[in-house]
């Protein structure tokens, strides 16, 4: 899509057959996605067919959802409720991993002051500081999030702006920073 746009054109359109995707992180040379069903990480070259460099196991059992932080590739973890942080080799070697504050962490992002995580369970957004536990800052929730079943798939930020998707919802949702609502973690 052209993230620039208002109406998110479509760009471009890639196959992947069997693959079951449930993650993704865009990184300057390279694709990486996740696979629930199949349990692992893919590393894709930056070709017209995301051709699989190598494949990796997932160190839980379920990923959902992956983040590119330009140095490390970051992991989150249905089953396990971890985030994993993986050094970017060939085995995407697990440097570090963090209990997440709820059961099922859908999404992880980090920018130059905080990490971010989201949870399905408890619907909340998590700041968290860059220390050696990913410490709870603050919890943030949208009203929204609390209406109906369908519960939230991933999340990313772009200027100012928190981008969300919920499971079998066919939409993106954006909506400002200044409209989250801070609450108990």
């Amino acid at each position: 899509h052209e993230v620039r746009q208002h109406d998110l054109p479509l760009k471009k359109t890639f196959y992947l057959p069997d693959i079951h995707l449930t993650g993704m992180a865009v990184t300057p040379n390279a694709v990486y996605t996740a696979d629930s069903w199949a349990h692992v990480l893919r590393k894709h070259r930056l070709d017209d067919h995301l051709s699989v460099v190598f494949t990796v196991s997932s160190p839980g059992p379920a990923p959902c959802s992956l983040f590119w932080d330009g140095k490390y590739l970051w992991s989150c973890d249905l089953s396990t409720g971890k985030i994993y942080q993986h050094q970017a080799d060939d085995r995407l070697t697990v440097v570090a991993s963090y209990a997440s504050p709820g059961q099922a962490p859908v999404g992880f992002f980090k920018d130059e002051r905080y990490g971010w995580s989201l949870d399905a369970k408890t619907r909340k957004l998590y700041e968290r500081r860059l220390d050696n536990q990913l410490t709870i800052v603050k919890a943030y929730q949208l009203p929204e999030w609390e209406e109906g079943v369908a519960p939230l798939a991933s999340f990313t930020w772009w200027n100012d702006n928190l981008w969300f998707t919920r499971t079998g919802k066919g939409y993106i949702y954006r909506r400002a920073k200044k409209k989250l609502h801070e609450v108990k973690p």
